[in-house]
């Protein structure tokens, strides 16, 4: 494994999931201080670190990611992986460099074709260390290039069919917005977001500047719906307001969880991103539906009322249909207390992210 990582000219490190849930994030910070590699996140490990800094590349969600994030993995003479889990999500990254990874995680070590199960991946990252700070050098110049500037990356990934309709939502519109709300109001350090597998989320691994942990995403494991029921857990675990971005067939599954948030007062958000569609599996059926508007009959979804459902389950309701009801809406939905706020946020059935675009093309 060192002979890889010593010989790289252009290494990166891909760190995921693991990492927090061993605690070992203070280690990996410590390897890229010492290294001075570029490093970038899985879907899974999206805030493994506070985002930022000249080290960061942005979080790799392989086709979905940011051009710049897949130009500099993609040409990698090294990958050291820690902590990941490598899976479908990620086909082009492994037909590319599958033999120029350097991969450890819970199950042992891989470097390229040679495995060793009974290497920890802790002891691996501590030898890996001292091997950083003894070698000559390192740390390695490498400076990341910066984040797009806003309104980007949302508008170019926004779907060009309504280019011409500024006041329709679309996905990632939806971002746009409600992360510079987030980013302007200083309210990212108070957040955590949990997404399950929808459209929303391969949208929302785009984001940049999120705090450490406040990413949950179901996306190594395609839960649809885990966003929802997720949602209590990840406020009170994190002692921070859950702002869950849901599909509507996400909802649709485990939608009684609102009551429970109601029942104990958590003033978590779940926006529903409401086009009754399930589009992501439309995308891997048949991608021209977003042109024809001929959806595969079990990707239809029923339009349910989404200010009753509030209602029912003793919710804060809101609908908005526009961008200016957006913008408008955000402050509002920020002030609700003592119980949660369900969001219906409308969006074009047709709405065909770039993020989505790409994974589909693969």
């Amino acid at each position: 494994a060192w002979l890889m990582i010593s010989a790289a000219k252009q290494p990166v490190i891909l760190a995921g999931v693991e990492l927090l849930r061993f605690g070992l994030t203070d280690l990996l910070q410590q390897l890229i201080d010492a290294s001075g590699f570029l490093y970038t996140t899985t879907s899974l490990g999206k805030t493994v670190l506070d985002e930022g800094g000249p080290k960061f590349l942005g979080t790799y969600a392989d086709e979905a990611s940011l051009p710049g994030v897949i130009d500099t993995v993609l040409g990698a003479d090294c990958v050291l992986c820690l902590g990941t889990f490598i899976t479908d999500d990620y086909l082009t990254f492994i037909e590319k460099q599958y033999p120029h990874m350097v991969l450890a995680t819970a199950e042992g070590v891989r470097a390229g074709y040679f495995k060793y199960p009974d290497v920890v991946m802790k002891a691996f990252m501590q030898a890996l260390l001292k091997k950083f700070k003894t070698g000559k050098g390192y740390p390695i110049k490498a400076i990341a290039p910066p984040p797009p500037a806003y309104p980007e990356p949302w508008k170019s990934n926004s779907d060009p069919k309504f280019d011409k309709q500024p006041e329709v939502i679309t996905y990632n519109r939806f971002f746009q917005h409600s992360m510079a709300f987030l980013a302007d109001k200083g309210y990212l350090d108070q957040i955590v977001m949990p997404l399950g597998v929808s459209s929303a989320m391969y949208v929302a691994t785009n984001a940049y500047g999120m705090r450490q942990g406040s990413f949950m995403a179901s996306a190594a494991w395609q839960c649809v719906g885990f966003e929802t029921g997720a949602a209590s857990g990840a406020q009170l675990g994190s002692r921070k307001r859950a702002w869950a971005v849901a599909g509507d067939g996400g909802v649709m599954m485990v939608c009684q969880a609102i009551s429970t948030m109601a029942k104990y007062k958590i003033n978590g958000v779940i926006f529903v991103m409401s086009n009754q569609v399930y589009a992501i599996e439309q995308v891997y059926v048949d991608m021209s539906a977003f042109q024809t508007g001929k959806f595969d009959t079990f990707d239809i979804l029923p339009h349910w009322d989404y200010l009753a459902l509030a209602q029912a389950y003793g919710a804060e309701g809101f609908r908005v249909q526009t961008v200016s009801e957006l913008k408008a809406a955000l402050p509002q939905i920020w002030k609700v207390k003592g119980r949660p706020a369900l969001v219906e946020v409308v969006i074009p059935a047709l709405d065909l992210p770039g993020q989505m675009k790409r994974l589909g093309s693969e």
